[in-house]
């Protein structure tokens, strides 16, 4: 094997680039600022590769390969987008807490509205069973079944149940 290889400027770039992202993972265990940088190099790295993607890697002289070729070319590049809007919008890793609320000196009612469309009861039941149940005061919770068909046996259980 020529030792050459190895001592290319690419090579070399490569190689150091890999090495400090693995330095960065290691730290990123325990600084979390570090994730953040991971993702604007990988952003870096994304942009470069595309770059050399739409620069150097396609046929010259117009073709079926030409054509193949930018077609996959832009299907990486909307990855490539999908993956910044990821890392960008969903990429955070802050715990968010809810405030309490100071307006209300009492909880609101809520409601459950259950739509239905010719399901059968065994299946409906275990739905309205459900929502009655939620761990929430029986006063200010109200469940509504909205049955299409206005079948007798599911007014029937609804009433049985204690559910609109």
């Amino acid at each position: 094997m020529d030792s050459s290889l190895f001592l290319t400027p690419e090579f070399i770039g490569f190689a150091s680039s890999l090495i400090l992202l693995l330095i960065l993972l290691i730290f990123s265990y325990r600084y979390k600022k570090v994730v953040r940088i991971i993702g604007y190099v990988s952003i870096l790295y994304g942009i470069i590769y595309m770059s050399w993607r739409f620069g150097f890697s396609l046929p010259k002289t117009f073709s079926i390969g030409m054509v193949i070729g930018i077609i996959l070319v832009l299907t990486e590049f909307v990855g490539m987008v999908q993956s910044i809007v990821f890392k960008t919008f969903l990429g955070t890793n802050k715990k968010v807490y809810p405030k309490k609320d100071k307006k209300f000196e009492e909880l609101p009612s809520v409601d459950v509205i259950i739509s239905t469309y010719n399901e059968p009861l065994h299946i409906l039941s275990r739905t309205i069973l459900a929502s009655s149940r939620i761990d929430y005061p029986k006063d200010k919770l109200n469940v509504y079944v909205g049955d299409d068909g206005s079948r007798k046996d599911v007014k029937d259980f609804c009433e049985k149940v204690g559910v609109h």
